[in-house]
């Protein structure tokens, strides 16, 4: 797994270029599957032939069947080489963004109360409308669940356990919640979560806000509740180092993205 540090970086190119990767990693993943089914095809049918048949056209029938999946083996191993040779390996990006409020594809236009001059994004992620900004630290999760043999709910529960993993060790104790994603502080909502998932692959990940200014909030429903309290570790931790949660965060995230069990209090 990959951890990219990438500062503060514009949310609409961050979006399109895990989207992209998200496209080209399955568009790989689907040649190596059409490569290693040709190749099986192939070698089940040269354990039908025999080198004198092919030489002596016994069966030319067979061998006409023969030369056509070769033909077409070739071909796929050609198109094959468009790919990279190494798989891709699952990333997490961290990042910081500018003022920007998100909206996932299902969100509803009336949780955005007064955007002002904050600037409004409509996403590919799950979930409704929410705000990133300098301070928050947002982890971008470009993971492929099929490879790693784990369901998206056990997935979400891994990104949770991770982020209170972190909180604990500053000792801010939280909590999840079963009617809404993400995690909490005495109630409060301190990371959000939003993803999306194709063909196993997933990327959008999780904003948990560390040192940054509220007051945006104030403008919309977060994540579709109104009247939802939002905090930041800052309100436990007068001088918290957001650099120092980065590292930690990424840990937990390495360390609990892909158990196949994890409990969590909730």
């Amino acid at each position: 797994m990959q951890i990219k540090l990438l500062g503060l970086q514009d949310y609409l190119i961050t979006w399109q270029t895990m989207h992209e990767f998200t496209q080209q990693r399955i568009a790989d993943r689907i040649a190596r599957q059409d490569c290693n089914e040709a190749d099986r095809f192939s070698r089940k049918f040269d354990e039908r032939l025999t080198p004198k048949d092919e030489m002596q056209g016994k069966n030319e029938r067979t061998a006409a069947v023969y030369s056509n999946i070769h033909e077409d083996c070739e071909r796929i191993f050609n198109e094959a080489d468009r790919f990279s040779r190494k798989p891709f390996e699952d990333e997490i990006w961290l990042v910081q963004h500018p003022p920007v409020f998100t909206q996932g594809y299902a969100g509803e236009a009336q949780h955005i109360l007064d955007a002002g001059d904050i600037s409004v994004v409509e996403t590919d992620r799950g979930g409704q409308v929410t705000y990133h900004g300098p301070g928050q630290l947002v982890a971008y999760l470009l993971c492929d669940l099929k490879q790693q043999k784990i369901g998206i709910k056990q997935f979400v529960a891994n990104i949770e356990k991770s982020v209170m993993d972190c909180l604990a060790d500053y000792a801010i104790s939280a909590h999840t919640r079963c009617d809404a994603p993400g995690v909490y502080v005495d109630g409060a909502k301190i990371c959000s979560l939003g993803l999306r998932v194709k063909q196993g692959c997933t990327y959008h990940g999780l904003a948990l806000n560390v040192a940054m200014d509220l007051a945006p909030y104030q403008r919309i429903n977060p994540c579709g509740y109104r009247d939802m309290r939002m905090c930041q570790m800052q309100d436990w931790i007068t001088d918290i180092d957001l650099l120092e949660v980065q590292e930690r965060l990424a840990t937990h995230l390495v360390a609990n993205l892909f158990l196949k069990k994890s409990s969590l209090k909730s």
